[in-house]
This record gives structure tokens, sequence and C-alpha cells, in this order.
């Protein structure tokens, strides 16, 4: 790690400086739930949250309005106070209580005699004027569930707390919270903004929107889960305030948590229930604040400088750096002593990339700057809603330049703030010499992962004097620091699994050579389904220049010939062609060059995806294709895109896992480059893939160490270990032995014979959790190819205890439906999803007759996607060999097979619509919907309507709605055939 000098804050900070200063340290040591929760409270109330009783929707409406009319000094009529409560505190989802506490916390309210109000439900700019109470056991109206504690804010619940037991799984909590959010939220409790969860031990924070699509679509295991995205807390050194006690007396800290819900949220734009609250981390917070407290420092001792430096944001690569930077420059943009707050970036597709995040944060919150003019005029805007700007390094430049220079004299002595992004690569000293001298009153700052800590360069820095072009002598201190040790740690970004394939020995081989071009090309086609878990994720392949990156390109091309089109690897070529000279990114280009591009867009690109795209000019064409390239990848709509340098710097798409490079990377270029593989996405992307074919494990060792902690050990936890060591055991930095898989396989089977079903709730519990450990294992071990042969476990050994993960998975849902849950179950369903798996490779088993009946049940049972299919699927191979089909033709049994699955899915159907006295007409409408969205929905009139008519108040109507969903439900599960 470089040498840094990192700036402190005092005692006012949202975040505590050092854990040491928590005045209570361990556990409050309790052997229930119910003495946890009442040692909690306790704590609470130490900290000012007054404790009272209220379990029912009509106390917590009663208390509500005693708040309220504190706050606001106001008495509401009883009259005044249902049209309160029934047009502003009944918001009909989270969604919608969360844009009135986020958005429209203050609100117009007229009297019985027609007198406005401004009725505050939160006073944010005086968060000391604000109640903070506590209750306990609140149960919802159909006495269902019962949350735990509860921290209301003016008398409206705001933050829901659910505490587990030492020793119970934390993810057992999550669950919980995410069954209320679906079963029983409603009223008040649909204002709720985050939920905290603790096992005592550890206690983690998270937004109360977060979306579960990893649930929403589980019959895939497709998206993020976001489990993976609860947050630890911590101190402003990044260390770790896990026990709920600690946690307590800090992040409860009434200013923190009112700070927290008031000012570090961000609802995210778009379309109404798409909308998300995002809870920022502490670093994030602390970040912030720093930069913020530097700007509010200076403005009180006498004002910015010419160009003053403010310092500058380390945090690492993937941990939000641009959640972090938005927010800084929003609330600075709030000051009324401001002018401006402009972002800046150093390419044009980062412009676009920011912008577009930006207004994701807040619609509208900034405009794009197609151009220098464009520029200009938003730096002359007066408008006070305009404060923020986002532009490229090079536009900023030219407006600098002697050709704009009298249009901004209006505004030279006005206070501007500058915010650099990827500032490691904006170091050029005549850049901050032009802001200098053309705002009189400009500080600015820098945001980066990899600070740059030596320099061969010379620049010119503000005062005039030639300097080492650091990071620090450009921007000054260091304001803070959140290194890749401490994101991985945080599991905010993933590890590095990384291996060199080539031969070390030959020093003096040409690297550019065909047959090496030829032998690195058929081993990324060899390994690349293994390599990325395909079709899961996407890839890119970096070169070192442009003539390498359209040689690659042609041999992919090349032995990618004798391929089934369908199977091909979708690959896009990108390098920058432009002629200006400040925009170039991939060296030197020739006109050649340029055409080859032209060429590949227009006769490939445009074939694989159907476009008409035409590069005529280096200008909006080009910066079209690199944005399309750009929102493909992040699509996974590519398998690869070859690069020079370009998308190695700022570029984020969560489905990339696996970097190819045949390029000489070092220092900060390296931990760039390397971390796009590494965002967090769901349970099967648990490393990020680097492959390199030239040897850079000294090079990246020293990365690691300088972007690290300075310690060699600091590899252990950013590199995965080695495949044999993961395979046979090693020994670790303490010298203990480490079981490798082999030994923790052996250990599994002598536990569970496979086809057996354990016994008893806790074995089944504990097969679930161990079954759990070995797939997680296999998950990062299937990237090797010689784990195939490698692997003990036969495939028939390994769908039998699928068969049995899958059948106990099914069990336990039954009695959660019942309520039941039983404690510490987590199933990782994302795990399950088994590569290349589809209709078309099962029929093709069929087909050719490749699999015994029973062998194909089996098989059947033991994959996720197609376990409810089982029946019909073995129904129709049966179908097929008995009808003595012509010789296989994949088209051909496709066709059957849907012919064959329409005629049991209709007269399914009909016996489901006779059975149950069900209107004929209403209900194949409301199937044909659910089956082309992919789910069946029971609210609402669709489904109320395919029933006859009936007295609502028969008790037998609630259970016969019930009864029928189930089996529409079981019926969608069997018939809705994934592609």
């Amino acid at each position: 790690m470089g040498t840094v000098n990192i700036i402190s804050e005092g005692d006012n900070s949202t975040v505590i400086c050092h854990k040491s200063q928590i005045g209570r340290h361990g556990y409050f040591k309790d052997n229930s739930e119910l003495e946890l929760e009442k040692s909690f409270i306790d704590e609470l109330r130490s900290l000012g949250y007054k404790y009272i009783k209220i379990s029912n929707e009509k106390d917590l409406k009663s208390n509500a309005r005693k708040q309220l009319e504190k706050l606001n000094s106001y008495e509401f009529s009883d009259s005044e106070w249902e049209n309160f409560y029934k047009d502003h505190l009944s918001p009909k989802s989270l969604y919608e209580g969360t844009k009135v506490i986020q958005e429209n916390s203050t609100i117009d309210f007229r009297d019985d005699s027609g007198v406005l109000h401004n009725i505050k439900l939160i006073d944010k700019p005086n968060l000391p004027k604000n109640s903070c109470q506590v209750i306990e056991q609140f149960r919802d109206k159909g006495g269902k569930n019962r949350y735990d504690v509860t921290i209301l804010v003016n008398g409206l619940p705001l933050v829901q707390i659910e505490l587990k037991k030492a020793g119970v799984n934390l993810q057992e909590a999550y669950n919980q919270t995410g069954r209320y959010k679906k079963e029983s939220f409603g009223g008040l409790y649909n204002f709720i903004q985050l939920f905290v969860i603790s096992n005592e031990t550890y206690t983690k924070y998270y937004s109360s929107t977060i979306k579960d699509k990893a649930f929403e679509s589980k019959n895939t295991g497709e998206g993020i889960k976001p489990y993976k995205f609860a947050s630890c807390w911590a101190d402003q050194s990044n260390e770790h305030i896990d026990d709920l006690a600690s946690f307590t007396e800090t992040f409860f800290a009434k200013h923190t948590l009112l700070s927290i819900l008031t000012r570090y949220c961000v609802f995210t734009s778009g379309d109404n229930e798409d909308r998300e609250l995002l809870v920022m981390r502490p670093y994030q917070i602390t970040a912030t604040e720093r930069i913020l407290s530097k700007i509010n420092s200076a403005l009180e001792n006498g004002g910015f400088g010419k160009g003053m430096p403010g310092g500058y944001i380390w945090h690492t690569t993937g941990s939000g750096k641009t959640l972090t930077s938005f927010k800084a420059a929003t609330l600075a943009g709030q000051m009324r002593d401001l002018y401006k707050v402009v972002f800046v970036v150093d390419r044009q597709d980062l412009d676009y990339q920011t912008i577009t995040e930006y207004n994701k944060y807040k619609e509208g919150s900034v405009d794009y700057n197609g151009n220098t003019k464009t520029l200009k005029n938003h730096l002359l805007d007066t408008d006070a809603n305009h404060k923020l700007v986002v532009t490229t390094i090079q536009k900023l430049s030219r407006l600098l330049g002697d050709k704009w220079k009298s249009d901004l004299d209006k505004i030279r002595n006005k206070n501007f703030v500058f915010i650099f992004d990827e500032c490691h690569r904006s170091q050029a000293g005549k850049m901050h010499a032009q802001i200098a001298s053309n705002f009189k009153s400009s500080i600015l700052f820098g945001f980066t992962g990899t600070p740059i800590f030596n320099s061969s360069k010379e620049v010119i820095n503000l005062e005039g004097n030639i300097v080492q072009g650091t990071t620090e002598a450009i921007f000054g201190d260091c304001l803070h620091s959140y290194t890749i040790k401490d994101a991985i740690n945080d599991k905010n970004v993933l590890p590095f699994s990384y291996s060199f394939c080539g031969d070390s020995s030959k020093k003096n081989a040409d690297l550019n050579s065909p047959a090496r071009r030829g032998a690195v090309v058929e081993y990324v086609l060899k390994n690349f389904r293994s390599k990325t878990h395909y079709p899961a994720f996407n890839s890119l392949f970096a070169t070192d220049s442009i003539a390498s990156a359209r040689g690659y390109y042609e041999e992919f091309k090349r032995q990618q010939e004798g391929i089934d089109p369908k199977e091909r690897l979708k690959i896009a070529l990108i390098y920058s062609i432009s002629p200006n000279k400040e925009d170039e990114s991939d060296g030197e280009v020739s006109e050649n060059d340029r055409e080859f591009l032209r060429r590949v867009v227009k006769e490939d690109y445009n074939s694989l995806f159907g476009e008409n795209r035409d590069l005529k000019s280096a200008g909006d064409d080009i910066q079209e294709y690199y944005r399309d390239v750009s929102k493909k990848m992040r699509e996974k709509q590519l398998d690869m895109t070859i690069v020079v340098n370009m998308f190695l710097t700022g570029f984020d798409a969560k489905r990339l896992n696996t970097f190819w490079v045949d390029k000489d990377l070092k220092s900060y270029n390296l931990i760039q480059a390397f971390s796009r593989t590494n965002r967090i996405f769901n349970e099967k992307k648990c490393n990020g893939v680097i492959v390199s074919f030239r040897d850079m494990e000294d090079k990246m060792n020293e990365a690691f160490k300088l972007y690290g902690d300075n310690s060699n050990a600091v590899r252990d936890i950013v590199i995965l270990r080695s495949y044999k060591e993961q395979m046979q055991g090693y020994i670790d930095k303490d010298g203990k032995w480490q079981e490798g898989y082999l030994a923790r396989l052996e250990d599994f089977r002598k536990k569970y014979a496979p086809g057996k079903t354990p016994i008893g709730e806790s074995t089944k519990k504990q097969f679930i959790c161990d079954w759990n450990e070995i797939l997680k294992e296999r998950n990062v071990l299937s990237e090797e190819e010689e784990f195939k042969k490698d692997d003990p476990l036969a495939v028939g050994e390994c769908q039998s205890y699928m068969s049995t993960y899958l059948e106990i998975r099914d069990e336990f849902e039954k009695i959660s439906q019942d309520g039941k849950t039983p404690e510490g179950v987590v199933f990782e369903i994302e795990l399950l999803s088994q590569r290349e798996v589809n209709v078309d490779y099962i029929l093709s088993l069929i087909g050719k007759e490749k699999i015994p009946q029973e062998e194909l049940e089996n098989f059947l049972m033991s994959n996720l996607e197609f376990r409810n299919k089982a029946h019909l699927i073995t129904e129709f191979a049966s179908h097929w060999k008995q009808g003595a089909q012509a010789p296989f033709d994949s088209e051909n049994i496709r066709r059957i097979f849907y012919d064959y699955c329409k005629q049991k899915q209709e007269k399914r159907l009909d016996e489901i619509i006779g059975e149950n006295n069900l209107k004929e007409d209403k209900t194949k409408k409301l199937m044909k919907k659910a089956l082309e969205e992919g789910g069946l929905s029971r609210t609402g009139k669709e489904f109320d309507a395919i029933f006859p008519a009936k007295n609502i108040f028969d008790p037998d109507t609630a259970e016969e709605k019930d009864r029928v969903y189930e089996e529409l439900k079981n019926y969608m599960d069997e018939f809705m055939i994934p592609a």
C-alpha cells in the first residue's frame, strides 16, 4: 500500500472515527431471542429512544397523530386527521411509502377552514427535532406475523429489526423480512425504509425496497441475490462493527440513524415499482462527509483559491464510487454559496455512462453535453436547479482554450467545485493550470481506485512548481481510503482466480506470430464455456495493439467458421479510431485501421444483431457504436469483446466474469483491468476469472501489495488458491493444513448415501448445509476444464444428491407456507442451474435414444428447471419411442414435442376448469396471459373473475381460491417450458 496522509474527522461525523470509541464492546450474551430483544431495547432507551407499547394498527395510527402534531406544533381535528391519514399516510406499497419519505416528506395540507399548512413528516434540516420511539412484537392485521422491533420516527415505522439468537444463519433473518414484505406489510408499515438483521454476533442493514430478483425468477436461479447487498457497519478506518451491542451504540445513535435516513439514501428514478432505495455504506458516507467538510472549511476561511487542491478519495474499483461522487456532488450543490459542481471524466464513453448513472439516481439531475458549446451553455446557466454538470476532460480543456475565453468572463469569480473521476488518468498539469487561470475561486477533488504513488512524469502543480506527477501532488491529501482488500473482506467485490497459459521459459518468443495467436484462440474456444459458466457470463479479451486486436478478431472468425452458427461465440471488436489525439486511448491509428473496424461493424456486427450501422464518421457514429457494445456487454448479448485499452478502466458490467489478457500490465493498469470482472452478481459468480497468456505473476503480486495493505499476505485474500490446492488441500499462512475438495467430498459421501433421503429435520438441515458447501466448491472448480476428468463424483451420483436436495427443498417450502419455516435453512438455488441443459439438449437425448427412461427421469428430477416437468417429458419420451418416428431431426422432434405439450396442456386445463366449476373463457384468458408473462397473480379482478358468483362472506370462498390458485400454479410449473 502506498504511503498516504489520510485526513480524519471529528465527533460530528455520521460514522464513528474509531471503533475504540465505543463504550460497550462484546455481546449482550442472552440465551433466547426474547432476552436478546429486551437487552437491545434497553440499549436503545439508553440512547434516547422512548419505549412505548403498541401492538396493533389502531394504536400505531393514534401515536403517529400525536407525534406529528408535536413536530408541527399543530393539532388536527378528528376530521382533518382522518383526511390527512387517508390521503397521505396510507401508501399502498413500500415504493409509495419510500417516495413520500425520500421526496415528499413535507406535505401541503388545508385545514377545515381552508388554511394551507406545511406538515412535515420528518424535519430533515433539523434532525434533533424528530422524535424516535421503539416498539416490539407488532402484529400484522391478519395476525400471521409479528415484527421483533420497530423504530418509529415521528410515529412512522421507518426501521424494522429482526433478531435471531447466536448461531442462527443470518440469511434466515433476511428471508424472514422478505416474507414480511410479501405477506403482511401494509398501512403505516409501508413507510419502512431500512431493515436491520442480527444474530447477535453479526449484524447487517439494507434497504426495504431491494428487489429479490433471484426469488422472482426462482425457476432459473437468474439474477442478483439481494442478501449479498446487505451491508456491514464499520468505523471510518473500515474496521467492522459486527456484534449487536457495538452496532447499536454506533448505527442507532439518533444523529447517525436520522442522517442515514434523510441524507445518505438515494431513491433511484425509473418507472414506479422498478425504483429502488439505495442506502450508502459507511465508507461512502465517510468519503462524502470529508469532501463536504473540506468545502465548508474553505468557504468559512475566505473561499477557494485558484484551482485549490481539496484532496482525493481512494475507493477501490467496484466499491460504488459513482454513487459516492453523486451524493457528494448533489449535497455540495445544495450549498448556497456554490455556483456549479462539475464532474469530469476522462473518456466520452464514461461521460455517457456517468450521466446515465447520475440520472438513474435522480432523473434529470444532469444533461448530456454533446459538444463544447453545450457545455459552455450549461456552465453559464444560472438556474439553481442545474448546478450539476458532467463533462469529459477533453471538452473541458477545449472550452478553457482561447476560442471560448471571453464567453466565460461572467462566471470567472464564482465558486466552482471540480470532481475528477478516475483521477489517476487525468494527471496532466495543463488541465489543472487551465482551471486555475479560468476560475479564480475553485476547488478540485479526485476519485480513484488506483492512485499514482510514484511517477516518472513531471507536472506543473497549481502553485506553478514542477513536481512528480503523483495523485497527491495534483489533488492533495487522501481524504479516505477503501482498498481492494477491504472490499473483498466486506464481500462488496469478488476475489480473482488467476492462471497463466504459456511457457515462461520462452522469453524471446514472437508474441505476435500467427502460430501463437492460433494456439491462444484455440485455447479460448476450448475453455470458454467452463471459464464463463456459459451461458451465464461473458468476457473481455485484451491485446497490446490495434494490429494485434485485428489479428485476433480474424483468427477467432476463422476458427469458428466450421462451427454451427447458433453455437458460435458472439464477438465484437472495439478500439479508438478518433483522429483527435486528446481522445486517443489505443495508440496510433491508421486509415487502414479505421476502415477495418468500419468493415467489421458493417459486415459482421450488423449481421449478428440485424442492424444497419455504418461508421462513416469518427464522431457520433463511432461513439454510438461504443455505447451499443457497452450496452450489449452489460445485457450479455455479446460473449466477448476484443479491446486494446478501452473498457479496461471504468467499464462496469456485472455479467462480465472473465478477462483473457495478452498484453503487459502492471501497477494501477493491472488492478483496473482485472477489476472489470469482479462485480457481485449472483452465487454462480463467485470470483473474477483472469487468464493470462503472458507471465505476470510478479507484477500482479506487486500491484496487489501496493494497492492492498503493503504486505505479501494480501495476495491470499485477493487471489484464490490454485486448482491443485483447492482439489488436494494446502498449508495456510498459520501453518495449518486445510483440506481440499477431494477430502471434503469423501467425508460427505460417508455421511450421506446417494438416493437415500436423510431422516429427521436436523439431519436434513445438515445435509442442505453440507451439500451447499460442495456445490460452492464445484462451482469454482468447474471453471477448469480438467475438473471434468478429475472429479470423482459421477454424474449419476451427483444427480442423486441433487434430487435429494430438491426433494427436501420442496418439503421445507410446504412447511414454510404453513408459517413454520425451519431455522437455519438456506438453499443455494443459483448454484443448481446446469449449464447448457435446455429443451433442445433433452430432446436430443430422447431422439437419439442416448438415455434410458429411468435415467432420464432421474436426470430431470435433479434439474431445478425441469423437475416439475419430469412426468410430462418422460411421457413424451415413451410416446416418441412408440411412434416409430423418422430418423432424428432436431426441428422435427421439437415441433412434435410442443404439439404434444399443447394437447396435454389444453386437456389438463379443461380438467381443472371442470373439477372446480370455473368460467371457461375467463380462465383460459387468464392462463394464456400467465404463461406468456411467466407468472400468475392472484390479486386483482382477473383472478376473481374466473369463479362463479358466490356469497363473499362464505368462509369456504377464500379456502377455495387458495386451492384453485395452487392447482393453476402447479399447472404453470408443468407446462411453462423454458427455451
